[in-house]
């Protein structure tokens, strides 16, 4: 378990590079294959969807931080 702003470094280290190899990827796909790598027993469809709900890094990493501590519902 990491916490939100440990996963929005690791996120935001990891685009970089990503981004730098792949320049011609879209930043949805990139999320996606960066969560993926991370957690990839979520499954795909999961992923997608967590990327089209939290399309941008901070938004993602807090999401990331819950799921991985068991989050089970919205409040």
């Amino acid at each position: 378990m990491r916490s939100a702003s440990f996963q929005r470094w690791l996120l935001t280290r990891d685009y970089r590079e990503l981004k730098r190899r792949k320049p011609g990827l879209p930043d949805k796909e990139i999320f996606c294959e960066l969560v993926y790598r991370r957690n990839p027993r979520w499954g795909e469809e999961l992923i997608e969807q967590m990327v089209i709900d939290h399309p941008d890094l901070e938004s993602l990493s807090r999401m990331i931080a819950r799921m991985e501590r068991g989050f089970r519902g919205f409040r």
